[in-house]
């Protein structure tokens, strides 16, 4: 099994939630059962911005798959890499949101510094074509935590980002895109 690295948390409970969650994959393999695990990943291929995009998401529990998506849509002057990542983030908080989950704690993971630290982190919103793709996932976002969930993002490497990575660069895969900008 990989090794799980952390990186720079902005809060002091994320640190916690990395924390026991490394503990609990390094004592039984899974993490434990009262904590969800969330990842998503999202390209955009063969060309940045206009490409083909992939999205990719997962939930899981005690390592068992609740929940996993995956999305292909077809070049358009608007599609970027940020844009399909918001795309697999927003795919988690829609499960949770039409699923009225209530009272559980999510840590999502996703290799896109640019989400993690807009959504959950000290990052501003500066402008890109990402920007509406921001907002809908900040609102769901706040809609998901008023119903008394826990959610939080912490920044992995691609590497460690595999069910995620693998469904997104999948879709693209399954539509005979070239792969320029990021290796398969």
């Amino acid at each position: 099994m990989k090794r799980l690295r952390t990186r720079k948390f902005t809060t002091e409970k994320q640190k916690q939630l990395a924390k026991e969650y490394l503990q609990s994959l390094q004592t039984t393999g899974v993490p434990s059962t009262d904590i969800f695990v969330a990842h998503f990943d999202g390209c955009c291929e063969p060309v940045n911005p206009g490409g083909n995009m992939g999205v990719g998401a997962v939930i899981k529990q005690n390592g068992k798959k609740l929940f996993q998506y995956s999305h292909f849509i077809r070049a358009k002057p608007h599609n970027t890499n940020n844009v399909a990542e918001y795309l697999g983030m927003e795919a988690i908080l829609d499960f949770i949101i039409s699923n009225e989950w209530e009272g559980r704690i999510l840590t999502v993971y996703g290799d896109s510094k640019l989400v993690i630290e807009q959504l959950f982190g000290t990052w501003k919103v500066r402008g890109g074509l990402y920007v509406p793709f921001f907002v809908s996932c900040k609102n769901k976002l706040a809609q998901a935590r008023a119903m008394n969930n826990s959610i939080d993002g912490i920044w992995i490497p691609r590497e460690q980002n595999f069910d995620a990575d693998t469904l997104s660069k999948q879709e693209l895969i399954d539509n005979n895109v070239q792969f320029k900008l990021q290796k398969l």
